[in-house]
């Protein structure tokens, strides 16, 4: 059995793979991959499973990873999920760039940090948009 943290790192995780509304095959052989490597409870694993079916909302399980450690390790993995398919998708781009939001508003005491208001205003400027870009997750 996988602590409640890392269960919602997890959560986060296929959240996040279903941004974009499509869950490619990439993305399913991960997911597998995924549920096979971990100790989980049968509790847990129906919980995952469900998630693979249907989206949860990835900001607010990433609320619920109380583990720093978890975090760090949700952004690491994020990356190489987002790009698993070889494809850049803006949906699922703008879902982690509001959850790196979150976390650095979480960490500097519920405002967000100048990095991040300088980093979403040249995004911007540059995309004419407000996705991200996967160099500031590793």
């Amino acid at each position: 059995m996988i602590s409640d943290s890392k269960l919602h790192m997890w959560r986060a995780l296929f959240a996040l793979a279903h941004a974009d509304l499509i869950i490619t095959q990439e993305e399913r052989i991960f997911m597998r991959g995924v549920m096979e490597g971990l100790n989980l409870s049968p509790e847990q694993k129906a919980l995952l499973e469900a998630d693979t079916a249907q989206s949860q909302d990835a900001l607010e399980m990433f609320k619920n990873i109380g583990d720093d450690a978890d975090k760090d390790e949700f952004f690491h993995i994020a990356y190489d999920l987002v790009w698993i398919d070889g494809e850049h998708n803006v949906d699922e781009e703008k879902t982690l760039m509001a959850i790196k939001a979150y976390h650095e508003r979480e960490q500097n005491g519920g405002a967000a940090t100048p990095r991040i208001l300088s980093w979403i205003s040249h995004r911007s400027k540059a995309t004419g948009t407000k996705g991200c870009s996967p160099f500031w997750t590793r």
